[in-house]
């Protein structure tokens, strides 16, 4: 069966309305095909101009800290905005992504005198890399939905614990419904209880967000 994709005229008082195949809603641009790729590019332009005028400004800075501060509030602070909403999930944009924090490392790495490992930067300035901060901000997100410190029972009620029929090796957390499509399988829920079963002993129920929070600072991923 082939697909067809009908369009339709609405005139409005005598106006054409056009249809959009795009819109920002609360920061985050949404595309008519639900992939988030317009706003991935956004905010990567966004973040290499800001990027761009921090390198410009800090020529003459040798305090690392301060520069650091910068790229947090300026560069960084775009990609934790709403990630999880737009989190990518193919490789090809997770680079593009990291390709930015790299290019800040390697900025710091001159400043530094030091031969730049992205992976020794990174434990040097205590800077994760931007896929690993997704992860965490995804997993502080499912903890407070799942202790009532965020009030969204749509969300809540879409979080079930996995209950095995017979026991077994396997242990598991949560369960997860299937999924047909790239789409829905890499939407915020099934991605994040895929992480938490993922993730052994990982402590959710009894723990204050400050104790959680400092744990999954500590675990690898």
């Amino acid at each position: 069966m082939i697909e067809q994709t009908f369009f339709y005229w609405v005139i409005l008082n005598n106006l054409t309305l056009h249809s959009a195949s795009e819109t920002r809603d609360l920061g985050v641009i949404l595309d008519s095909a639900l992939s988030y790729k317009s706003h991935i590019y956004s905010t990567i332009q966004k973040s290499m101009k800001m990027l761009g005028f921090i390198k410009r400004t800090t020529r003459d800075f040798t305090n690392i800290s301060a520069i650091k501060s910068l790229y947090f509030s300026l560069v960084r602070s775009h990609f934790d905005y709403c990630s999880t909403i737009w989190s990518p999930y193919y490789f090809t944009h997770k680079l593009k992504i990291e390709a930015v924090q790299h290019n800040f490392l390697r900025y710091t790495a001159s400043k530094l005198h030091v031969y730049y490992d992205y992976s020794v930067l990174e434990r040097i300035l205590n800077l994760p890399p931007l896929e690993v901060r997704r992860k965490q901000r995804d997993l502080i997100i499912l903890f407070k939905i799942i202790n009532g410190l965020c009030n969204c029972p749509e969300l809540l009620s879409k979080i079930s614990l996995f209950v095995p029929s017979r026991s077994t090796r396997q242990v598991q957390t949560f369960y997860v419904s299937f999924h047909r499509f790239n789409y829905s399988y890499n939407t915020f829920i099934p991605r994040t209880l895929r992480l938490a079963n993922s993730l052994n002993n990982l402590e959710i129920f009894n723990i204050s967000v400050s104790r959680f929070k400092n744990l999954i600072s500590s675990l690898t991923f």
